[in-house]
């Protein structure tokens, strides 16, 4: 395993990670089960279809939830066996743990015109220089108008789609959008996050409430991510995890 360089292996790189990534991704069956090669039943994607990947800003969507899968036998979790590929890139790079380092994937045509999954590493210092973090230069992208819909670090199709819908439901509160009321960016965004997200949660269950229903509803489910939010653990191991607040016994 390479993450356990106690028995001689070394952790990946992102460099190895994105290509492992890509290889599942695009399900290059010869690499890692060429028993499969020849199935009928394979499922290949062709040029158009990883081009589309792409295309439509999805492709960080599938790699963030990738680097979060327990894939590994060992590790040094407490929260569950094994280890993530996010973690096992932590083991270079300690503040990617810590959430101070930010890392993105994107698609690349090699020289002899294959796809390929290149990493874009952004370190604490290169996120500090655009505002603070990972959101704020986010932000500076999207303002800039310069980018298409994959803005930097987060290369998401829907983040600019996400902060516009924040600063509709600021504007439609009657409140003018100014950070400095919130002290910084990402406490306004947070803000009008915590405060969208209670009505959304209900209005995508599709239920049918009474206003009265509907509003003490908001204020439970408002209350709840308030406390869920202020009770994660904050260590480099810390999973978000719902847990502490039903107080489900183990075992």
């Amino acid at each position: 395993m390479a993450y356990i360089k106690d028995d001689g292996y070394l952790p990946r790189n992102e460099y190895e990670m994105c290509e492992l990534f890509g290889d599942l991704l695009f399900l290059k069956i010869d690499k890692f089960a060429p028993y499969l090669e020849q199935d009928p039943d394979r499922i290949t994607l062709n040029d158009s279809d990883i081009a589309l990947l792409g295309k439509t800003g999805i492709l960080n969507r599938i790699f963030r939830k990738w680097t979060q899968t327990t894939w590994l036998n060992d590790g040094n979790s407490c929260h569950f066996d094994g280890a993530t590929p996010r973690q096992e890139l932590g083991a270079l790079y300690p503040d990617l743990d810590k959430g101070r380092d930010f890392i993105s994937a994107e698609l690349e045509r090699t020289k002899s015109g294959d796809w390929t999954v290149a990493p874009r590493y952004f370190s604490k210092k290169s996120l500090t220089a655009a505002g603070g973090g990972a959101l704020e230069m986010g932000l500076c992208n999207l303002r800039s108008g310069l980018v298409d819909n994959a803005i930097e670090p987060q290369m998401d199709c829907e983040f600019g789609a996400f902060i516009g819908l924040l600063e509709i439901m600021e504007k439609s509160g009657g409140k003018p959008p100014d950070a400095a009321e919130y002290g910084d960016e990402f406490t306004r965004y947070l803000s009008l996050f915590m405060s969208a997200a209670p009505a959304n949660i209900i209005l995508n269950c599709g239920m049918d409430l009474s206003e009265g229903e509907y509003m003490a509803i908001v204020a439970e489910i408002s209350h709840y991510l308030q406390w869920l939010f202020y009770h994660q653990g904050k260590g480099d191991d810390d999973y978000f995890g719902a847990d502490p607040v039903f107080q489900v016994p183990l075992g």
